[in-house]
Formats: structure tokens, C-alpha cells, sequence
């Protein structure tokens, strides 16, 4: 509440706005309400590939990591990456499974490694923002 009775007087009253300190703030305080957060930033990432997926059913997730679920949760980024994924992409299902037929790779944190090129997948789409469609070749 002190917050917002700070931010009206700021807004109202010009002899504070003229003040070196007053002009810093209100600028501070209007930009940082301007900006995207995180999450919005990341679900953007994923609008091409909305486009191509699916209405519903379940796909692949695929990274660097290549080790299932258990290994990802190691890495705290990469486990968020994967959850937030499932997130955006609701409601499709994103399983951590890199044996479906179709994934989605996400490779924002780093390149793909070695072993996604020379690996039994086939790259459909490069959304190059470290987003992929991926198809596994046939067995």
C-alpha cells in the first residue's frame, strides 16, 4: 500500500518529478514495468513450433543431456527448461523420452551436442532460437 501511495505522489506531483533523484525513479519504476519476464520471454521461443504440433497427444524431449528424467533433475536449469516446456506446450504432453517417434528438442542453453548429429534423428525444423522438431529415423 505504501508502495502504490508512493508511486501516485510520484505521478502527481511535478516538483518531485523535476528533482534529479524523482526523474532516476519514476523512470526505474515505469520501465521495470515495461519489461517481459522470464517466462514470457521463454514461451515465446516456442510459437513456431506451436504452429506445427499436434492439438494433443504426446512428443519427445530431447537435450544435451540424453540421460532420462532422473539425470536431468541433476541439473536444475535443464529441469526447469524441461517443465516449463511441458508448460508452454500444454496441452500436448512433453514426455522426457528421446525414443518417440517425435520431440522436440531444446538445445536454448547450448548447442546440440555431437551426438544429436550424428544420432538415430532426423532434424525436421531449426527454429534457430535452440528449439528443434525432431523425427527419430527408423529402426
Amino acid at each position: 500500500m505504501l508502495f502504490l501511495v508512493f508511486v501516485v505522489f510520484i505521478a502527481f506531483n511535478q516538483d518531485f518529478i523535476n528533482l534529479d533523484i524523482g526523474k532516476h525513479l519514476f523512470h526505474l519504476l515505469y520501465s521495470e514495468s515495461k519489461k517481459k519476464d522470464e517466462v514470457a520471454i521463454f514461451e515465446e521461443n516456442f510459437e513456431s513450433i506451436k504452429k506445427i504440433l499436434p492439438l494433443h497427444g504426446t512428443v519427445g524431449y530431447l537435450d544435451n543431456q540424453f540421460g532420462g528424467l532422473k539425470d536431468v533433475r541433476k541439473n536444475i536449469v535443464l529441469a526447469m527448461y524441461y517443465y516449463r516446456t511441458q508448460y508452454t506446450l500444454a496441452p500436448v504432453v512433453v514426455e522426457y523420452n528421446h525414443t518417440r517417434q517425435f520431440m522436440i528438442g531444446n538445445f536454448m542453453m547450448d548447442k546440440p551436442s555431437a551426438k544429436l548429429i550424428n544420432s538415430p534423428y532426423n532434424v525436421l525444423n531449426d527454429f534457430d532460437n535452440g528449439i528443434f522438431w525432431i523425427k527419430r529415423k527408423p529402426l
